[in-house]
C-alpha cells in the first residue's frame, strides 16, 4: 500500500510539512499559523479533530476565562450553548454524537465510527449549522437517525422519544405482528431468550416489547 503523503496540504490552521511514522500510526509534522510546529495523527487531521497546535483551544479558553479545552480542539463561541461543564441538551446531543463517530476513545465508537457512521462535515465543523438544521432539542427527546446505518446529517436525523428510538434500533427488527406474537408467547411462558433468538433481536428489546415499554401503540 502506498504511504499517505499530505505534505503541503492545509487543515484549518495547520500545514503539513513532513510525514512520519509511529506506533500510533501515520503522523504528520505540521506548521501552525501561530508559528509553532506540532506532530499530529493523520486520522485526527483529516477528520477535523485537530485544527491547530493547541493555540486555538488556548485562545478560546482565555476568552472564556477558563483553562479547560473544548472537545477535540474545537468550540464555537457564538451559539451560547456552553456553560462551563454544563452544556445545553442540544449541544450535548451534538457533542455526544460527534464523539461516537469520530473519537476512537469513546466507549461507543465501535457501534458508530467503527461501522463507518460519521457526522457530516457541515455539522462536525459547526454547532451553529447543526442548530440551524435541527433546532433546539425538545424535552424528553434525543437525537435519532432515521436510517440506522446512515450518517448524522440533514435529512437522516430527527428528535425522537426513547420509545421511537427503541423501535428504530438495528437490533430491533419487530413489526406489529411480531410484537403481538411476542407478548402472547411471553404470557404463555416462552422465555425472553428464546424469543430473542427466534426473532433476531436483543433480549432487552424483547423485554421492552413484552412489558409495553416500547410499541405502546400496538
Amino acid at each position: 500500500m502506498k504511504a499517505l503523503d499530505l505534505v503541503g496540504e492545509r487543515y484549518s490552521r495547520l500545514v503539513v510539512v513532513k510525514m512520519e511514522k509511529s506506533r500510533k500510526g501515520s503522523m504528520a509534522m505540521c506548521a501552525c499559523d501561530c508559528g509553532a510546529t506540532s506532530c499530529v495523527l493523520t486520522y485526527n487531521l483529516r477528520n477535523g479533530n485537530t485544527k491547530s497546535c493547541g493555540c486555538l483551544a488556548r485562545e478560546v479558553a482565555s476568552a472564556r476565562g477558563r483553562l479547560t479545552a473544548p472537545l477535540m480542539g474545537e468550540l464555537n463561541t457564538t451559539h451560547g450553548h456552553t456553560r462551563g461543564h454544563r452544556n445545553s441538551p442540544t449541544y450535548a446531543s451534538w457533542s455526544d454524537a460527534k464523539k461516537r463517530c469520530h473519537s476512537p476513545q469513546n466507549h461507543r465508537f465501535a457501534d458508530y465510527g467503527g461501522r463507518g457512521i460519521q457526522m457530516c462535515a457541515r455539522w462536525r465543523d459547526s454547532f451553529d449549522n447543526f442548530l440551524a438544521d435541527m433546532g433546539h432539542r425538545p424535552p424528553r427527546m434525543t437525537l435519532d437517525r432515521v436510517r440506522v446505518n446512515g450518517n448524522y446529517e440533514p435529512g437522516n436525523c430527527r428528535w425522537a422519544t426513547h420509545d421511537e428510538q427503541a423501535q428504530n434500533q438495528r437490533t430491533n427488527v419487530a413489526t406489529p405482528e411480531i410484537v403481538r406474537a411476542i407478548r402472547e408467547r411471553r404470557q404463555h411462558g416462552v422465555s425472553a431468550e428464546s424469543l430473542a433468538v427466534q426473532y433476531g433481536m436483543s433480549r432487552s428489546n424483547v423485554d421492552m416489547i413484552a412489558g409495553r415499554r416500547s410499541w405502546k401503540n400496538v
